[in-house]
């Protein structure tokens, strides 16, 4: 969104090296004096202008604009690259601001929730951070959304006290050595990680919609519990800086710990309530290029007919945060070849087995990975969500035996 800069100021402006002469050559910036770069848009040399103005980019301009600066900016080559907003905006502004959705998100399509993912919140958002300035950086306050803000809590932490370790998905030197490599097992789902149970709320919500009410005052509510800690322990940290600034880390690091574990702990509590159903892929591995079917068995319960699944109505598939925007569930997911009604773990009870080719099943994941696979269905005209692991073989692959198919547990 940098617009004009002038290049020329050498004290106030570092330019890449070869930037300028590049846009000249590519057409894309033409001084008004030959030689003196005064007058350099760097958004035009960058990018073409459909880019900018594609929906995807205009979208979230638009909608982060007007709630800034109070305008509505239709045209995507006046979006500022900064303003003045009409007010001071404190944690929550920012907070509704990150959770923004384009209007007609409700209506888009009758199964997930972001489907065109044009706000500001969308399919892709994996994360969402905001930062409390200080003038003492170790009281910086961060509030982090481990998955989709507008399905998941902003956890508060202090980040130069070293967040909760269970926020890590890798150590930095493991990170670094794996930036540019996209190791397969890299991108795993893994039951240990506390961070996949927030991705499995959003991944939840995101077809249940009838939950969603009930989820944005339960969120709203951990939000408000956790966060009105934060003066407290600030406070008592400025106190122990008096003695050693590590007793006040160390104090600092252990709000840490306890809010994220607090906010993990919800996560499950929120899982136990609106999900509790059990989903077994029947199978270990799945060939993603094969057109041999698997088993997926949805079971049955003391209060839940598995049976009573509209077959139709059902798609089974990778999560809604694994996959990219502008998709539905019917052409990006799978559905059923076969479905009948058996009793598979024999507690007496009928529960519905679904067959799926492993192609269709596992379109859209990377081979060599592990991955949560959702199964997404209408029980009783009621939406259900849930969902088992197995992993997606490569090449050649040559690993544990599959369980055989269609046998009873």
């Amino acid at each position: 969104m940098m617009d004009k800069v002038d290049a020329t100021d050498t004290e106030n402006v570092i330019v890449a090296p070869g930037m300028i002469e590049r846009a000249i050559k590519n057409g894309r910036y033409k001084p008004a004096k030959e030689g003196v770069y005064s007058d350099f848009n760097y958004r035009v040399a960058v990018a073409p202008a459909h880019r900018r103005s594609a929906d995807y980019n205009y979208s979230r301009n638009n909608l982060a604009w007007n709630k800034i600066i109070g305008k509505n900016i239709t045209d995507a080559e006046q979006f500022p690259y900064s303003a003045t907003p009409t007010k001071k905006f404190g944690v929550e502004d920012v907070k509704d601001l990150l959770r923004t959705h384009e209007a007609d998100i409700e209506k888009q399509d009758k199964q997930w929730l972001h489907t065109n993912s044009l706000g500001i919140c969308r399919a892709t958002t994996h994360e969402s951070v905001v930062f409390e300035m200080n003038e003492n950086p170790l009281f910086i306050t961060g509030y982090r959304a481990m998955a989709r803000p507008c399905e998941t809590p902003y956890v508060p932490f202090f980040p130069l006290a070293r967040p909760a370790e269970g926020t890590s998905f890798m150590d930095p030197a493991t990170a670094t050595a794996e930036h540019f490599k996209g190791t397969p097992e890299r991108f795993s789902f893994r039951s240990d990680w506390p961070v996949f149970d927030f991705v499995k709320v959003a991944n939840v919500h995101e077809f249940q919609r009838q939950d969603q009410k009930d989820n944005k005052a339960f969120v709203a509510k951990i939000e408000k519990e956790l966060t009105q800690e934060v003066p407290a322990v600030a406070a008592h940290a400025q106190m122990l800086l008096k003695v050693s600034e590590d007793k006040a880390v160390d104090y600092m690091h252990a709000y840490n710990v306890r809010a994220f574990n607090e906010a993990h702990a919800a996560m499950l509590e929120r899982l136990a309530e609106v999900a509790p159903h059990t989903v077994t892929v029947m199978a270990d591995s799945i060939d993603p290029k094969s057109e041999k079917t698997v088993d997926v068995v949805l079971f049955s319960g003391a209060k839940f007919d598995a049976t009573k699944a509209d077959v139709k109505q059902t798609w089974g598939g990778v999560g809604r945060a694994s996959i990219g925007n502008k998709i539905t569930m019917g052409n990006k997911l799978a559905q059923p070849v076969k479905a009948e009604a058996r009793d598979v773990d024999g507690d007496g009870k009928k529960d519905m087995v679904f067959t799926f080719t492993q192609k269709a099943l596992a379109q859209n994941m990377l081979a060599g990975a592990t991955y949560d696979i959702w199964l997404h269905t209408y029980v009783g005209g009621e939406r259900v969500a849930a969902m088992d692991t197995a992993f997606i073989e490569t090449e050649g692959y040559k690993g544990p035996a599959k369980r055989t198919q269609n046998a009873d547990l």
